[in-house]
């Protein structure tokens, strides 16, 4: 015998130790069963931010699934059992692109439960409020919503519903298609399932839309013999070609063309770009610029740090008048076929 003593003090140690080992076996054993119903979800709709809208505003409150959702069906054990809403940092999807945060995108998330347990036509816990959720990274707390207490054996299910409310965490929202999951769950004491809370089809509309037809566009500008570059500076004839979009709220646009891919100003010009379809070294002597029709040549086409200001529209219809043209920055030039795929990037306020 390893234990040092004598045989009634080993005995009595023994004797606890069974005795506490069967107390928690036991309330183990008496657990609730629970099947985990539907989800605390819903389908938000359409958001559209009003421009100028200063950060904090809410954007929308919406009513999500009603009281007569079961999210868990149990049977009692006999004892009182708290229900439980226990938030987690939010998981969401923009366009089908994962983000680690709603609020990156200048949206916020919040969420009001109410939770009861019902038994036959009776209710077996009263209505909680919970407060609101912000949806934040590393949020997570738990909440008790309400207790359960009925004879072992008692049928009841969990029911809940929820207010959803969606307000604005920067100056400038991200417009597209949200779904946000791990928002948080719904659980018994002492029970691993849980009903899972989120939010699905919530559709934030930008302040502008680009009207079909001028969304992506492909520019000829033609092809030209090698003795119409003279030199540095030589400019072709110019295409002309519009992007319209669509408003509300009569807002600040501001615009910038970028090049889609890796680029940089090894042209030592920020205003021309190089073709994305050369794979040699050095470059063809002759890039690609984009104007403003009437404005000239201006450096708030060109995305560096923010994008500038373009107009502050007088009415809801954003029309851009663009010219674009071949230019030779280099004495000597390559032939050969120049593309350069170029993307305009618009912010409102």
């Amino acid at each position: 015998m390893y234990l040092v003593g004598n045989k009634f003090q080993c005995s009595l140690v023994s004797s606890l130790f069974s005795a506490l080992f069967m107390a928690l076996w036991s309330g183990h054993s008496l657990a609730a069963s629970c099947q985990v119903g539907q989800p605390l979800q819903q389908a938000v709709g359409i958001i559209t931010p009003a421009p100028g809208a200063p950060v904090g505003t809410l954007l929308s409150t919406t009513a999500g699934s009603s009281g007569s959702t079961v999210l868990m069906s149990c049977v009692s054990d006999g004892r009182p059992q708290d229900i439980y809403v226990e938030s987690a940092g939010d998981t969401v999807m923009i366009d089908g692109r994962t983000i680690t945060n709603i609020g990156d995108s200048g949206i916020g998330f919040a969420v009001k439960v109410q939770a009861e347990a019902m038994s036959g036509a009776g209710h077996a816990g009263g209505m909680r409020y919970l407060g609101e959720r912000r949806g934040a990274k590393d949020d997570t707390h738990t909440t008790v919503l309400n207790t359960v207490d009925l004879p072992a054996g008692k049928k009841f299910s969990i029911h809940a519903q929820a207010v959803y409310e969606f307000y604005k965490t920067k100056k400038k929202i991200k417009p597209g298609v949200y779904q946000v999951a791990n928002a948080g769950s719904i659980h018994l004491e002492g029970e691993s399932a849980a009903s899972d809370i989120g939010v699905t089809g919530l559709k934030v509309m930008g302040t502008c839309t680009i009207i079909d037809g001028t969304h992506d566009q492909s520019i000829e500008l033609g092809k030209y013999p090698l003795d119409t570059f003279s030199g540095i500076g030589t400019k072709t004839p110019t295409k002309h070609f519009t992007i319209k979009m669509d408003c509300s709220g009569k807002p600040k646009v501001t615009g910038a063309l970028r090049q889609i891919g890796d680029w940089d100003d090894v042209y030592g010009d920020p205003y021309t770009f190089r073709p994305t379809n050369y794979d040699g070294k050095g470059d063809r002597g002759i890039g690609v610029r984009v104007e403003l029709q009437g404005k000239g040549l201006g450096a708030e086409l060109i995305e560096h740090d923010e994008p500038k200001l373009l107009t502050e529209s007088a009415t809801n219809e954003f029309i851009l008048d663009l010219n674009a043209y071949y230019y030779q920055f280099r004495d000597t030039i390559i032939p050969g076929d120049i593309d350069a795929n170029l993307q305009y990037v618009f912010t409102f306020e």
